[in-house]
């Protein structure tokens, strides 16, 4: 059997092993000891808030460099993130990753590293690959965390859509941000007063007379589209199911009146649903 440490220190020997040019003239140190080797012109134009050193760092009289500058970031997230700062057109080899074979923890410490050090380019396709997680479903937390610690509304209050049936074991663990689990709680209350108001409307209404059939299916397709938390939950419910709410329009006044209040209840002009972005502790509390 090989020895772990063994193997843990060959892989960190592949990680930095493209980042050893002898002519570079900076040199970071990952929290996890590997070293990167960088010249300076390409971070002072892709990687601006990287921390420089303040002389030169060959000594001209004896060929010596300036010790690595210690960075937080692990190994596996500096390899990723260099190869964006490095990136040149005129050669392919160096060409910046696409990160789709990047597991989803990772792409949220790249995209952090992004952010904090102003690599652009690793940023903008962090981003891409977070749409297309919320279009999937996947990490929503985790980027109700990062967008709304980096300003990104948009991003934000689609995965929050998505995040609303979770356990509170997993909103207490993974939201951070500061008040941001205070926030989300206040957001998933309005969910839940709309789930509360649309329920007391089919619970009042009386079909007995009409011989109204459909408020039995209304009622579990409303709250299957509420606690699955389809993205569509607030505006509408599916018309694939039979007893769609929109065709209570027709047939019976029992139908027309539950359409008309359910009406009221999902225009987004009247709902006073907020999105996760526009709720703060001192407006709402």
């Amino acid at each position: 059997m090989a020895d772990p440490s063994t193997e843990d220190t060959d892989s960190k020997v592949d990680l930095g092993s493209s980042f050893n040019d002898p002519t570079a003239d900076v040199s970071y140190t990952s929290s996890d000891g590997v070293v990167f080797e960088l010249h300076r012109k390409h971070i002072e134009v892709n990687a601006p808030n990287l921390p420089l050193p303040d002389v030169p760092s060959v000594n001209d009289q004896d060929g010596s460099k300036n010790p690595p500058i210690a960075l937080q970031e692990s190994a596996v997230v500096l390899d990723i993130l260099f190869r964006f700062v490095r990136a040149s057109t005129k050669d392919k080899k160096t060409l910046p990753p696409s990160l789709s074979d990047i597991i989803g923890p990772v792409l949220f410490e790249v995209a952090e590293a992004s952010e904090k050090y102003g690599v652009v380019g690793a940023l903008n396709v962090c981003l891409i690959h977070m749409n297309q997680m919320v279009t999937d479903g996947r990490y929503p937390l985790e980027i109700v965390n990062f967008s709304d610690r980096h300003g990104y509304e948009a991003l934000e209050n689609a995965a929050a859509l998505l995040s609303l049936s979770y356990p509170y074991r997993d909103l207490v663990t993974k939201l951070s941000g500061s008040d941001l689990l205070r926030r989300f709680l206040l957001f998933r209350d309005e969910f839940a007063n709309i789930r509360d108001t649309a329920l007391s409307i089919m619970d009042k209404a009386d079909c007995s007379s009409s011989g109204c059939q459909a408020i039995i299916s209304l009622k579990l397709i409303y709250l299957s589209a509420v606690t699955e938390n389809l993205a569509n939950a607030r505006s509408s419910i599916p018309h694939t199911a039979a007893a769609c709410v929109y065709d209570l329009r027709y047939a019976t006044s029992c139908k027309t009146m539950i359409y008309e209040k359910f009406s009221n209840l999902f225009d987004p002009e009247l709902s006073p649903v907020k999105v996760l972005s526009d709720i703060t502790l001192e407006t709402t509390l």
